[in-house]
């Protein structure tokens, strides 16, 4: 090996041992070393330039110096900081400081200053102020409506979404085949087959339930005497073997439309108020209680667009 080999070799070993130990000595050894390809956790002026900028800034804020410009520059070096100093460190890491915390706070609220330049935004947010008491008002009487409502669908319609047609012989178990525990539509439990017993006024019963299909044909045939004869090619018509009509265990829309609490009817009355969805929320009562059940939903339904017009 020739000499001059040799001293690259020896320079390049003093190169690396240097870096390595620059990279013990950063303050912050789990973060970004260098942002930007030139920002370094070194960087001596960076640790003040948040302060030298706030500083400034609670002067202009303190002599009330509403100069345009002057707070365009001042925005513009209290984002580029903070974009600088997440990129560095993640929004986490940046988060952790509670320099960084007042930072962003008085960075977010600069803008709103800009209400009280413009002469027509002065006057829209002074009139937004001035009408909160009223609009107060109007949030506790839509409040107590709808807990009114909430109240009378816990006490007419609780558990009653939950009904379901369910087998009432062991089908599975008898004829071994593979059939659902109750009665399930093409949806499932989005838009569930609800019954109704016999000692409710409800409009749909476990006879309503279609008939059993069995590739594309619709089946009409009982089940057969003997378990073997189930294999002869009958297609049998599973679906009239539903005919119990009792609680399950889920709601509809995956147990989120139900009266079955007061918190959960406080949901079902609010979506009907807002008047999206309210449709299904009605048929879902229809079918499982009575078919005057819908105007109680007519009425809410009046009673909110009053209240919106107002």
């Amino acid at each position: 090996m020739t000499d001059a080999m040799r001293r690259k070799e020896v320079k390049e070993r003093g190169v690396a041992h240097s870096i390595q130990q620059q990279e013990e000595n950063l303050p912050y050894p789990h973060m970004a070393s260098v942002v930007f390809l030139c920002l370094k956790q070194s960087t001596k002026p960076q640790s003040c330039t948040s302060m030298v900028v706030v500083a400034v800034s609670t002067s202009v804020l303190f002599f009330y110096v509403y100069d345009q410009v002057f707070e365009v520059v001042i925005f513009a070096l209290f984002l580029l900081e903070m974009v600088i100093k997440m990129v560095a460190i993640g929004i986490p890491g940046y988060l952790c400081s509670n320099w960084n915390k007042f930072d962003c706070f008085i960075n977010s609220l600069r803008p709103m200053r800009l209400f009280g330049r413009i002469q027509s935004m002065k006057i829209l947010v002074t009139v937004l102020v001035d009408t909160l008491p009223m609009l107060g008002n109007v949030l506790f009487l839509n409040m107590l409506v709808i807990h009114i409502f909430a109240v009378v669908g816990v006490q007419l319609w609780g558990g009653q979404l939950r009904d379901r047609c369910f087998l009432g012989e062991d089908i599975p178990t008898e004829y071994n085949v593979s059939l659902s525990p109750y009665y399930l539509s093409k949806l499932g439990e989005m838009y569930p087959f609800i019954c109704s017993p016999d000692n409710k006024g409800g409009m749909q019963r476990c006879s309503d339930i279609p008939a059993y299909k069995e590739d594309g044909e619709t089946c009409s045939l009982a089940a057969p005497l003997h378990r073997s004869a189930v294999n002869a090619g009958n297609c049998v018509n599973w679906n009239q073997y539903y005919n119990v009509c009792r609680p399950g265990a889920d709601n509809p829309y995956m147990g989120a439309i139900s009266f079955d609490n007061i918190c959960f009817s406080w949901i079902a009355i609010f979506q009907v108020v807002t008047l999206e969805g309210w449709a299904e929320i009605m048929f879902f009562v229809m079918d499982a209680h009575s078919f005057w059940n819908c105007l109680f939903f007519i009425f809410v339904t009046i009673v909110s667009g009053s209240k919106q017009r107002l």
